[in-house]
């Protein structure tokens, strides 16, 4: 069949209509545009019988340009009209959705959208008794740049929420299904479209993309390997679209709105995680709570070792070291479908309880020469049985203030090292050397 006005008319979506279904009305649904009648382009609806003849057509508009752009059929019959419009828009144009009967009298019909663009190309009856609807939207990018959105609506047309999806070029959502999960749970969301960004060593600059989300718009990360999931956008529900040739007003808003881009809900790929941490206080002795803060990106399940042993897997982690020494902290990190990836931090706790002195008099396994020294000195310390050790040296002033720390891999029971003094000011200093039980401290004089 071929409908023709003597004007341009454009059919963009037919589905099975209420016939179909054992219901009263037309066997088929078209939606599209037609320029019969008001200047611009028009929402052009016409239902068909088994043959493919008109049972009846409407057009609905402004002095603009409205397009139909998908039509559905609900399951007690009623149509589901969305598209766009200019003639009624806050901006240039806005997302047009109008639920009509089966016969195509208007329910209702909004708009939707704020002073910049939106587009609206598919919309989809969920079976919560919800409706859903992707397109584009701008709102997000002070240059234009375009983001696929994903809209819930009520069955009265009311929104339920508005989320956008994209990165720094263009991406368009054109299609939205309902997706059940495997359990049989309907409600989540499916939206396909074009993602516009240039891949790194690739030269299109142009991918299919999908995303699904739960039935809240929310989307886990690491199914999403090319997305920033962005603020949600504010769509309101601004006028009702007159089925006559009568010119609708809405005030301009005065300030053009901006949502800065975020990426608090960033869509991760495996390359996007990052596993990090820092420390407070980062200068402690032994027996001070240390507070370990997780910076990590893009990951989910955590696990914080300390020297190899696992201490805790939740997100952040509060240590007490017993005593002083040189400590590893790592924290791996991991995502679903992603490899663990880790990071690690070597923290020396160079202080503990107040050192004690060797009598006087008695010899000392720890010995350091020259003693008073001027620019330089030799520790020599017996650290007992054992090879193969680790050893921790730290030399204060009285002031407790740290001059020197560092820890040292011991081949046999002997360590011997030469510290460099010239930048030490004169005094006295205690020098203290910590191996497994061994620990061991004396005084050091620096006289010029």
């Amino acid at each position: 069949s071929e409908f023709d006005t003597g004007f341009d008319e454009e059919g963009l979506s037919i589905k099975p209509g209420p016939g179909f279904m054992g219901l009263a009305g037309p066997a088929y649904v078209l939606s599209g545009y037609t320029t019969l009648g008001l200047p611009g382009r028009n929402v052009f609806v016409c239902g068909l019988d088994m043959f493919l003849g008109m049972v009846w057509g409407e057009h609905y508009g402004g002095p603009g340009d409205e397009e139909g752009r998908e039509i559905e059929v609900s399951p007690i019959g009623e149509l589901l009209v969305g598209g766009y419009s200019t003639s009624f828009s806050n901006g240039r144009r806005d997302v047009f959705i109008s639920q009509l009967t089966p016969m195509g009298a208007p329910i209702w019909q909004n708009i939707y959208g704020l002073k910049r663009d939106e587009e609206g190309f598919s919309i989809e009856y969920i079976s919560d008794g919800t409706i859903a609807a992707c397109g584009w939207t701008n709102q997000l990018s002070a240059t234009g740049i375009k983001d696929a959105f994903l809209m819930k609506l009520n069955f009265a047309g009311g929104l339920l929420f508005s989320k956008a999806y994209g990165g720094p070029n263009d991406d368009i959502g054109y299609a939205i299904k309902e997706s059940i999960s495997v359990a049989g749970i309907g409600g989540h969301l499916l939206m396909g479209g074009v993602y516009g960004e240039i891949p790194a060593a690739v030269t299109d600059d142009r991918d299919i993309y999908t995303v699904r989300t739960n039935g809240a718009g929310n989307a886990p990360c690491w199914k999403n390997p090319k997305f920033r999931q962005l603020p949600v956008v504010a769509l309101f529900n601004n006028c009702l679209l007159p089925a006559a040739n009568i010119a609708f007003n809405v005030p301009i808003l005065p300030v053009d709105p901006v949502v800065p881009f975020s990426q608090a809900n960033r869509c991760c790929t495996c390359t996007d995680m990052v596993v990090s941490f820092t420390y407070s206080p980062t200068i402690f002795c032994s027996g001070t709570p240390v507070t370990f803060t997780n910076t990590s990106t893009c990951v989910d399940n955590f696990r914080w070792l300390v020297n190899g042993v696992l201490v805790t897997s939740t997100v952040n982690m509060t240590y007490i070291f017993a005593a002083p020494g040189v400590y590893t902290v790592t924290l791996i990190g991991s995502n679903a479908g992603c490899p663990a990836i880790s990071f690690a931090t070597t923290i020396v706790v160079s202080c503990g309880p107040t050192p004690r002195l060797e009598d006087e008099g008695q010899v000392s396994s720890l010995q350091l020469l020259p003693n008073p020294a001027t620019d330089r000195v030799a520790l020599k310390a017996e650290l007992g049985k054992g090879s193969d050790q680790s050893a921790f040296v730290r030399i204060a002033d009285m002031t407790g203030r740290v001059v020197f720390a560092n820890s040292y891999n011991v081949s046999g029971s002997l360590l011997t090292t030469e510290l460099q003094t010239t930048d030490w000011t004169e005094g006295i200093y205690l020098v203290q050397v910590f191996s497994g039980s061994y620990e061991q401290t004396q005084r050091l004089l620096i006289a010029r």
